[in-house]
C-alpha cells in the first residue's frame, strides 16, 4: 500500500461550531455525476464523530508549499492551533475550507460504508473552489512525492 501515490488533503469537519481536521491521503473521487468524493476515517480518529453528527466534511487539497500544514494536522498535541490565522473559511455545508488550497471542496454525505476500523463516507460535492496553485503535494512510500509530468513540454 505504501507504494501506491496519492494526493494528500485536509479533510475537516465541525461540531457545534468547533472545527476539526486531520492530514489524509484516503481521498479519491468517485464520479462525475453526481460530482463526488470518497474519503476512508477512522472511526476512533477526533474527526470521525464531527463528521458523522454533521453529514458534512470538506476536502483541502494541499499543494507543494503546504508540507507545513501535514505536520500540523498530524500532530494531535497541535490541535488547538490547526485553524488559527486568516486561511480558512467555513464553505457552504459549514466545514472549514482553506481558502488557498489547490482546491476545496464542500460536500454533503450521501453514503457511508463501515469496512475494517474505518468509516468510508461518499461526499456529493456542494461547492467547488479553485485555488491560485496547480501543483498537488503527493504521499509515497512514507514520504512526500514529487508530480512529474512526461508529457509537458
Amino acid at each position: 500500500m505504501r507504494r501506491l501515490t496519492a494526493s494528500v488533503v485536509l479533510v475537516t469537519g465541525c461540531d457545534d461550531g468547533v472545527p476539526f481536521g486531520m492530514a489524509a491521503t484516503s481521498c479519491s473521487a468517485m464520479c462525475a455525476e453526481p460530482p463526488s468524493v470518497v474519503v476512508g476515517v477512522n472511526r476512533a480518529a477526533s474527526l470521525h464523530a464531527p463528521i458523522w453528527k454533521g453529514r458534512a466534511f470538506g476536502i483541502n487539497l494541499l499543494g507543494e508549499s503546504d508540507r507545513d500544514l501535514v505536520t500540523l494536522f498530524s500532530d494531535g498535541t497541535r490541535r488547538g492551533d490547526r485553524f488559527a490565522g486568516d486561511r480558512w473559511v467555513i464553505g457552504d455545508e459549514g466545514v472549514p475550507i482553506l481558502i488557498d488550497a489547490v482546491m476545496a471542496l464542500s460536500c454533503r454525505i450521501d453514503a457511508e460504508f463501515e469496512y475494517g476500523s474505518h468509516s468510508l463516507f461518499v461526499g456529493k460535492v456542494a461547492d467547488v473552489r479553485l485555488g491560485p496553485g496547480s501543483d498537488a503535494l503527493l504521499w509515497r512510500d512514507g514520504r512526500f512525492a514529487l508530480a512529474t509530468d512526461p508529457w509537458s513540454e
